[in-house]
């Protein structure tokens, strides 16, 4: 049995949001894609990640389908779409704008463009371009995929779009994944936690998370090689710093620090505890469900 569901969508002033899910209970994985649009950069950045259910020999690929390369480089491609639909409703593509496929991620996953048979009338060629890994997993075990997406008018030299893009490191891969922009003046991280379950307790409380337990940290250098850290329990955050000030937007999330400095913090609330240690209230902490908002800093 196969089912899909949409687990969130939000709208931020520099970045929109969604979550989806694909559960496949027969061949036994869950697949999550998280999709940011980057308003400001007219980009996109894709998280999909896996979580195994049943032990076995998978191989996952990761699909992008496109009727023309133009150009490609080292873990990136340069495509359009040459006709859009099928006869009689067939229309060819306008414009000059073509879309540059980029895999960030410097892990050793299998990386390449095969010939997709197009059974259409149109007889349109179709290729795909892809990421895969093939590996012999258990219940439990996790893998992820990391693509930018940036639309384009066709020029010269289209790789140098992707240079300031890169993988972002963190302490806890693949249950945290994310991507940097790294500009002169400032730097722009995209982050999502791709393990939901990580946060919580194993016994019954309320709240049933903590910060302890879901935060990951994530580190970079900015343009002139000063090392940083974010640190954060959020299920998605995006930030933008610069020198004097920090754009940030986040879904689920109790705490986001940036260099050891408390960007975010929820309020501490007294809550009724199941737990039988002698205490029938304890000091915890509720998650916001989503937040935005503009932190000067020094």
């Amino acid at each position: 049995m196969v089912t899909s569901q949409k687990l969130h969508f939000y709208t931020f002033k520099h970045a929109d949001v969604t979550r989806t899910r694909v559960t496949d209970s027969n061949l036994g994985y869950v697949w999550d894609r998280v999709i940011t649009y980057l308003k400001d950069l007219n980009s996109f950045v894709v998280f999909d990640g896996i979580k195994i259910t049943k032990p076995g020999l998978f191989t996952f690929a990761n699909l992008w389908h496109t009727q023309k390369i133009l150009n490609s480089g080292k873990h990136w491609y340069e495509s359009r779409f040459l006709n859009v639909g099928d006869i009689p409703g067939r229309w060819p593509n306008p414009g000059k704008w073509t879309l540059l496929t980029y895999f960030p991620e410097p892990d050793r996953k299998r990386e390449g463009v095969e010939f997709v048979y197009n059974w259409s009338f149109a007889k349109d060629l179709d290729f795909a371009m892809y990421r895969a890994v093939t590996d012999s997993m258990k219940a439990g075990d996790r893998l992820c995929f990391t693509t930018v997406l940036i639309p384009f008018k066709h020029g010269p030299h289209p790789e140098v779009k992707i240079k300031p893009i890169s993988y972002l490191k963190s302490d806890n891969y693949p249950n945290g994944v994310g991507v940097k922009i790294v500009f002169p003046k400032k730097t722009i991280l995209v982050t999502a936690r791709m393990n939901l379950e990580m946060e919580y307790l194993p016994y019954q409380t309320r709240p049933r998370y903590t910060y302890k337990r879901g935060r990951i940290g994530y580190f970079w250098k900015d343009a002139a090689h000063r090392s940083h850290r974010m640190d954060t329990d959020a299920r998605w955050a995006y930030a933008e710093i610069s020198n004097d000030k920090i754009n940030f937007a986040f879904v689920e999330a109790t705490k986001l620090l940036v260099d050891q400095k408390e960007i975010f913090s929820s309020f501490e609330n007294s809550f009724y505890t199941f737990v039988s240690d002698g205490k029938l209230i304890h000091p915890a902490r509720e998650k916001w469900e989503c937040w935005e908002d503009t932190v000067k800093i020094k």
